[in-house]
Formats: structure tokens, sequence, C-alpha cells
């Protein structure tokens, strides 16, 4: 656990080198995404249905998780999105091809 004032030292960077996301590509899993949602629209890399989701049974969820990675004043705000959008229920097998992350700063 953190204190207060180590917490600030991690955040703290150089006016020059703010955090973010630049560079970056954050992938997300959930259940279907508004794609048009302006506050994050400019940010989806790609994004793709899985699992038998359906791209038309939208998910407020899917929204507010990509908008705080990603959205106006998302910790990543100039990261890209690659979503993958499932259908929603607990349980369910999903298989996915293993794709290295990177992150280029």
């Amino acid at each position: 656990m953190l204190n207060k004032t180590e917490y600030n030292r991690l955040w703290q960077r150089p006016d020059d080198m703010p955090l973010t996301g630049r560079g970056c590509v954050i992938g997300i899993i959930d259940q279907p995404l508004w794609r048009e949602h302006q506050g994050y629209r400019d940010n989806i890399q790609d994004s793709q249905s899985i699992n038998g989701a359906r791209p038309n049974d939208t998910s407020w969820h899917g929204a507010a998780v990509t908008s705080i990675a990603v959205g106006e004043i998302g910790v990543a705000r100039d990261a890209k999105v690659v979503y993958r959008a499932v259908e929603s229920g607990l349980g369910r097998e999903i298989k996915l091809k293993k794709t290295p992350a990177l992150c280029v700063t």
C-alpha cells in the first residue's frame, strides 16, 4: 500500500512528458460498445464483436470503461483502443488469439 507522498511521486512527470497514453494501445473486452460516443470515438482503432455478441445491443458498462480509459478526461486520453464486444453473462468461454501488448512512449 502506498502512502500519499509515494502515490504523488509516482504521478509526477516533467511538463514535457505528460501521462496521456500517446503511443499506447489498450485492449478492452466488455459488452457491446456505443462506438459513436463523442468522448472516445476518435480513439477506437478497431472494434469487433466476438462470442455471439450483437453489435447493436450496446451497454453503458462498455462505454463507461472506455471513457475511463480514453475519454476526454480519461487516464490515457491519447491512447488507441482495440475493443472486443462479448455477449454479457457469466461463465461464457472466450477464446482469443494471444497477442503481445506493446506501449511505446
